[in-house]
């Protein structure tokens, strides 16, 4: 008896210090393991930091979203070999099954179920490529760990395929399985047929209804291949052409004002150029969409499939566990630290961040068009100076057609209406350089409500283009003069840059006052709140010209810095100028700047430009 208790002593030593050794060399493996996953997850961060930091989201030119991607068919590939992996995995329960029931043939028939199209490492650190066999018993002479055996050449593509689509080996991923399932069926030496009735009743049922599934699931997915058809490459191009001829139009008139055509004025690239970025973006946008819409689907669809292969691979992990010590070192420990711990998206989030082509990050935001940027977008030449309706009088017919009219620095344009989107382009336009405002009619006491005209007569522009008085007429003697008054100033202007001045500071004014309403109404607000001698300390702690929102909008509407003052400056003012010689029109000194011209100060006065005796033919009141 003592004999024996020694013998059985020395046997569970021996025992205890092999189960040592095995989690030792386990925990090393489980090092190796993570700071493989966790290098790799930092350089597809990184790779996707770079890949970001190249395209600017404000630039209109970038597209931030892949316009010739085909995902349908990528993510249809994926979860058909998503059906392969479960398919797989069916085969070898139902082969764990058998395999219990017939302990003798065990080996044999889980080392040819491993058939998952990855690359699988054995014991002695070989690597191979299992093939799928029939579920009988191999013949004598066939190799049983898959070492001699060569794949199917139609196997090959779902290898490259699944080496492409997860993880490689090592990081946890689903590729680890076959591996982690080889290693244990070489350890093994004990199986339990008490599996049997589960894996029958439960695991196996459910994972070919996942199958089933999966092809109708396939099936919805190929149907959304039409939502990535898109024009996102032509409108890309046409944007791009429409920025040059923009940015191209803007130096001219700073430059060369004579060169520019009326086509070309930058109001109108200006307003052209903003809708068609609106049109990429929205085109560009609709891609965005799809795409959230298609990979948060897939998302979805793969978590399901991750659960229910965690679901059969611990219920199994579980039973098997319990026959032995060494299934718990060689089956569950490995699948507890790897598989089975890893987030359902975890397989996904690294599969469409290492594949940059054909998906995109779910948390990149969506342009707009106020987000965008370029070059000479607030220049002060795409600012309106005066836009109305006015009636022009026709050169032959002698009657008066309406037509909605836009002054910018370089043009006087006529449009169809005051709706840019329906006409945006002008009927008309006579270039500033070549026109004269020459005489207006007076005021009429005795009928206030009569039409008032104006003539502005544009100069001879070459050969073909002789000179013309167009004759205008407003519905009110104030707005006819408002015009008469602005066209007066701009014609008077040496360049386009000079006349810009005017528009920028009406603009500045319009903000000013939407300014002081806003402050004026906050003022009120406050002040209802407030009683007794607090009320009267908060005014006395109030200063307009101090306000925070009067320098903030003289820091937003400043001049460029190409602008001289010395030599052109001008001032806002939309009533009628006054007929004072040599003082400039200032209407707030520490806001706008006076107009000057290269003859001296702005010399306004109304009637005192004659025609000559040819104009007065031309002209008809």
């Amino acid at each position: 008896m003592s004999l024996v208790s020694e013998q059985q002593l020395l046997q569970n030593q021996l025992q205890l210090k092999q189960l040592d050794e095995q989690r030792q060399k386990q925990a090393e493996q489980t090092r190796s393991f993570q700071s493989k996953s966790s290098s790799t997850q930092e350089m597809l961060h990184n790779l996707r930091q770079k890949e970001m930091a190249k395209r600017d989201p404000t630039d209109p030119l970038a597209v931030l979203v892949p316009t010739e991607a085909n995902p349908t068919d990528i993510l249809a590939t994926r979860f058909g070999l998503w059906r392969t992996i479960i398919g797989c995995l069916v085969h070898y329960l139902k082969e764990t099954v058998s395999v219990h029931e017939e302990i003798s043939r065990q080996q044999i028939r889980l080392h040819h179920a491993i058939t998952f199209p990855f690359v699988t490492q054995g014991l002695d650190g070989e690597f191979y490529q299992p093939v799928k066999v029939n579920s009988g018993a191999p013949q004598s002479g066939q190799g049983l760990f898959g070492h001699k055996e060569q794949p199917h050449p139609e196997t090959n593509d779902e290898f490259e395929m699944a080496e492409k689509f997860f993880l490689p080996l090592g990081n946890g991923s689903i590729q680890d399985l076959p591996t982690v399932l080889y290693q244990y069926h070489s350890n093994s030496a004990l199986l339990a047929q008490a599996t049997v009735k589960e894996l029958n009743g439960t695991i196996i049922p459910r994972l070919e209804d996942l199958k089933r599934d999966l092809i109708v699931k396939i099936k919805e997915i190929k149907s959304l291949q039409s939502d990535f058809k898109n024009q996102v490459a032509r409108y890309h191009q046409e944007t791009k052409q429409e920025l040059n001829a923009y940015i191209k139009s803007v130096e001219t008139a700073k430059h060369h004002p004579e060169l520019l055509t009326p086509k070309d004025d930058p109001y109108l690239l200006r307003f052209n150029l903003n809708r068609l970025i609106k049109r990429q973006l929205t085109e560009e946008n609709y891609l965005h969409e799809a795409f959230n819409n298609l990979q948060g689907s897939g998302k979805e669809l793969e978590k399901v499939v991750y659960i229910e292969i965690q679901t059969a691979l611990t219920v199994y992990a579980k039973l098997i566990g319990q026959q032995a010590q060494n299934v718990f070192d060689g089956l569950i420990s490995k699948l507890d630290t790897g598989l089975l711990t890893k987030d359902p998206s975890f397989e996904w989030d690294s599969f469409v961040a290492k594949d940059t082509k054909n998906f995109i990050d779910v948390n990149l935001p969506m342009r707009h068009l106020s987000e965008i940027h370029y070059q000479h977008q607030n220049d002060p030449l795409t600012f309106e100076i005066r836009s109305g309706f006015l009636e022009r009088k026709s050169k032959y017919l002698k009657s008066y057609s309406k037509g909605y009219y836009v002054l910018t620095p370089t043009f006087l344009h006529e449009f169809k209406s005051a709706d840019r989107k329906r006409d945006p382009v002008p009927i008309m336009s006579l270039a500033v350089e070549d026109c004269q405002v020459a005489e207006h009619s007076k005021k009429d006491e005795h009928n206030p409500n009569s039409y008032h005209k104006f003539v502005l007569h544009a100069k001879q522009n070459g050969l073909l283009r002789k000179g013309h008085n167009w004759v205008f007429r407003a519905e009110s003697y104030d707005q006819m003069m408002s015009w008469y008054n602005d066209l007066k100033k701009v014609t008077s202007l040496p360049s386009p840059q000079a006349r810009s001045v005017i528009g920028w500071e009406r603009k500045k004014q319009e903000r000013l006052s939407s300014l002081a309403s806003s402050s004026m109404i906050s003022k009120n607000r406050r002040d209802t709140e407030l009683t007794g001698t607090d009320q009267s300390s908060y005014k006395r702690g109030q200063s307009p010209r101090s306000s925070i929102a009067h320098q903030s909008l003289n820091t937003v509407l400043s001049l460029p810095k190409n602008h001289h003052p010395a030599t052109e400056t001008t001032t806002v003012a939309d009533a009628e100028v006054q007929a004072k010689p040599r003082l400039p029109i200032d209407i707030n000194n520490s806001s706008f700047v006076t107009l000057e011209t290269g003859n001296g100060y702005v010399d306004e006065k109304i009637g005192d430009m004659t025609l000559s005796d040819e104009s007065k033919k031309d002209t008809q009141m």
